[in-house]
């Protein structure tokens, strides 16, 4: 008889699926193994069950083992007693298997586990003398909980990039809260709240700073070039200088905040858009300085001449003055 009753979201689902699907992941509990009908299996069993790990690390489920080796062997043996140990029994094996489970880091799964453990538990505590063996599961279930809530916190604070980061943060979140840890539940989910809010806004301007690198890069004609952009772009080059700048203000600022967030990808690809900007800009340089130069020979060359013609101009002026004077002196002797 099946009594997990969880119900789990789309993404849970899949996760657990691929998980199921991973042989040989832990050694848990065997769904196929067969339960015990007679005293004398249930008592051999809950004796098999003595030196569990998971059993001595929570020693509630020790105690309910220990109990329940007592319940079998006093009293009759009735259906409501069968169906209590029966049901005890798939709580300690569920329990075990999130153990491990949690033992080998595999947190969904060992949450969802621990999930059909608090299920079970509450079935228990609705059918007769379960109640005193729910309140130790409970009492358990909460340190598994909070345990595996510590964990995964101390896991996310190794995590770099941060979508993982909040999804390792979502599930220590929710561990606390099944620990009925409320206060520290409340803090992990403000603590994830606010670095989602800065994590969307970072995004938006690394997706601004891309759009202005890549614009640039599309629009900057003859770039890869500098004898391209000195006979195609003459004195357009500044202009396109100026905006190789800001090009690569952006770029700098959007590999920043990538590195930041542990995006990988979007860094690699973000520093080849700023690589082939900065060589842009190099060329846009050596082009603007070429041209400078240019215009400076020219203009020194036009000055060169001007200067060369009021030279000329000049000794004309001197000798034609000088003239003036001899024939004036000439006339005054006459």
């Amino acid at each position: 008889m099946n009594r997990k009753t969880t119900t789990y979201t789309i993404a849970l689902i899949a996760t657990l699926c691929l998980l199921c699907g991973l042989g040989g992941v832990v050694t848990g509990t065997d769904a196929t193994q067969q339960q015990p009908e007679t005293p004398e299996e249930f008592l051999t069993t809950f004796q098999d069950l003595e030196g569990t790990e998971s059993f001595e690390t929570h020693n509630e489920f020790e105690v309910m083992r220990s109990q329940a080796v007592q319940d079998v062997q006093v009293g009759e043996f009735t259906d409501a007693k069968a169906q209590r140990l029966d049901l005890l029994l798939e709580l300690l094996r569920t329990f075990d298997e999130a153990y491990q489970y949690q033992q080998n880091e595999s947190y969904d799964r060992a949450l969802a586990l621990g999930n059909d453990s608090r299920e079970l538990t509450a079935e228990l505590r609705e059918i007769p003398q379960g109640e005193q063996y729910a309140v130790l599961a409970d009492i358990a279930l909460d340190r598994f909980y909070e345990q595996t809530g510590q964990t995964l916190l101390s896991r996310a604070e190794g995590i770099e990039n941060t979508p993982q980061r909040l999804d390792v943060l979502g599930q220590a979140a929710l561990s606390y809260n099944k620990a009925s840890a409320t206060e520290r539940y409340g803090q992990i989910v403000l603590r994830a709240d606010r670095t989602t809010q800065q994590f969307e806004t970072d995004v938006e301007t690394i997706n601004g700073t891309d759009t202005a690198v890549t614009g640039f890069l599309d629009t900057c004609t003859d770039c890869d070039d500098v004898a391209s952009l000195i006979s195609g772009q003459h004195v357009a080059v500044f202009g396109m200088y100026a905006d190789s700048l800001s090009a690569l203000s952006a770029g700098e600022e959007g590999v920043g905040l990538a590195e930041k967030h542990g995006l990988t990808e979007r860094e690699s690809q973000l520093t080849g858009a700023r690589e082939q900007a900065q060589e842009y800009n190099q060329n846009l340089a050596m082009a603007g300085v070429a041209i400078v130069l240019g215009y400076s020979a020219v203009v020194g060359l036009i000055a060169a001449l001007v200067t060369w013609r009021l030279m000329l101009w000049k000794r004309d002026l001197t000798d034609a003055q000088y003239g003036d004077v001899i024939l004036m002196g000439e006339m005054l002797n006459a």
